[in-house]
């Protein structure tokens, strides 16, 4: 998993301060983001991040490791993504107030993750198959031989 934004400020900056806010977007349950503004000297920016896989987004670094393993058992997929998205604030600019600026993009970004990020679930018996073809067709005499 990439490292998370509250580990990787700009050097050198500090971390001011850090919460959850709720996305929603049509077609999508409401979800928890990680909102945290970091400060370099006078410029601060406002992060939004959070994991997704197989259509499912959690703020919880913690959730998306357990999903992972989960995922890794039940679909033989352990792929992923930290969504990141991030806004220079204006001086005197309160945390919400960038927020108002980083949804919109965010709310057009979401529907946009499945073409990037796959979603695809597939049931235990197409698991099977899939794994049962796979190494069949790494195991027969034409998949070995080198292109001429």
């Amino acid at each position: 998993m990439p490292p998370k934004p509250q580990n990787r400020p700009p050097a050198p900056a500090g971390l001011r301060s850090a919460d959850r806010t709720v996305l929603s977007t049509p077609g999508y349950p409401p979800f928890a983001a990680n909102r945290y503004v970091i400060a370099n000297g006078n410029s601060r920016q406002l992060v939004l991040y959070w994991y997704w896989a197989h259509d499912r987004a959690v703020a919880s670094e913690y959730m998306a490791k357990f999903y992972l393993v989960a995922d890794s058992i039940r679909m033989h997929r352990s792929d992923g993504a930290m969504i990141r998205i991030t806004t220079a604030m204006f001086p005197g600019e309160s945390a919400s107030g960038g927020e108002q600026h980083i949804l919109p993009f965010a709310e057009t970004v979401i529907p946009l993750l499945k073409n990037y990020i796959p979603s695809q679930q597939f049931s235990p018996l197409e698991n099977v198959s899939r794994l049962l073809l796979g190494r069949f067709i790494r195991n027969s005499p034409a998949y070995n031989q080198p292109v001429t």
